[in-house]
């Protein structure tokens, strides 16, 4: 057997070449689907930051308004130390870990068949850092007594961020190509998402807050804090899936084309009347 491969050890010694080229390759891009997943979810924590606490506070408090609870927490933005306090960390975990996910599934995967992989790891990805985040927001700025936060909330959190990552990465590639506008479709699918996670969203941070509550009462509070939420969390998908997905997808591909990890292929043009009815012509004699 061994003597049977001497003849072809040149030939895998080029497949192994070949292989360790490509590993390389693959670990140069996946450096630099990291590096633009951080950057973008820097960016975007402050903004992200601010109207995630504003949500969690006034959810849990009846006197204070969404609008007055927003200028609160946007005041406390100004200070120089907020863009290190825990809760734009926590957010630029959730959104580096997101776009990170969608990045390598990209570069590892197959363009044409990385829709359900790439659902699954950003699903996996945003669900576990966001519910992480969601019960630090809950026990820290509700107001309430800090406790153990209920399986009802998370599975409601659950909910609301499979929609999330379906309409934030899924919904604005078939969109755009109907449309004809991918950046508008980037912005609106997330956007139009929120009229339908707003209601999970405020019901998990209800059953934190009041467990013991009603139906009738908490249609009561869906009733009366959903526009003013939906509003916040419209407000808050563009920074998170506009802006954020859009620099990190610049980035991206700005690293990938100075690092010669892009092959385009020149298309031809396609041939003319004139062109295929002289190809079709018999020689002439």
């Amino acid at each position: 057997f061994i003597l049977m491969l001497i003849p072809k050890a040149h030939l895998l010694l080029l497949l192994l070449l070949q292989g360790g080229v490509a590993a390389s390759r693959l670990a140069e891009a996946v450096v630099g689907d990291l590096g633009s997943a951080v950057l973008a979810s820097s960016a975007a924590a402050p903004m992200i930051a601010v109207i995630d606490r504003t949500i969690v506070e006034a959810a849990a408090r009846k006197d204070l308004t969404i609008a007055k609870a927003f200028r609160r927490c946007a005041g406390a933005s100004l200070r120089p130390r907020f863009l290190l306090s825990a809760q734009c960390r926590w957010i630029a975990l959730v959104y580096a870990s997101t776009y990170a996910a969608s990045n390598v599934v990209d570069s590892v995967c197959d363009a044409s068949q990385s829709a359900l992989p790439k659902l699954c790891a950003t699903t996996v990805a945003n669900t576990g850092t966001c519910l992480a985040k969601d019960a630090a927001f809950a026990r820290a700025y509700s107001g309430t007594a800090v406790k153990v936060v209920p399986k009802t909330t998370f599975c409601l959190f659950l909910v609301r961020d499979v929609l999330t990552m379906a309409c934030a990465f899924l919904l604005p590639g078939p969109v755009a190509a109907v449309t004809g506008a991918p950046r508008v479709a980037q912005f609106a699918c997330p956007v139009a998402a929120q009229a339908v996670t707003v209601v999970p969203h405020l019901l998990a941070l209800d059953f934190y807050n009041r467990p013991t509550a009603s139906l009738r009462h908490r249609a009561a509070f869906l009733k009366e804090r959903a526009r003013g939420t939906w509003a916040l969390r419209s407000l808050r998908a563009l920074p998170a899936f506009g802006i954020g997905v859009l620099a990190n997808n610049n980035l991206r591909a700005t690293w990938r084309q100075q690092r010669g990890l892009l092959i385009v292929q020149e298309q031809q043009p396609p041939p003319t009347s004139t062109e295929t009815a002289r190809a079709r012509a018999p020689p002439s004699s």
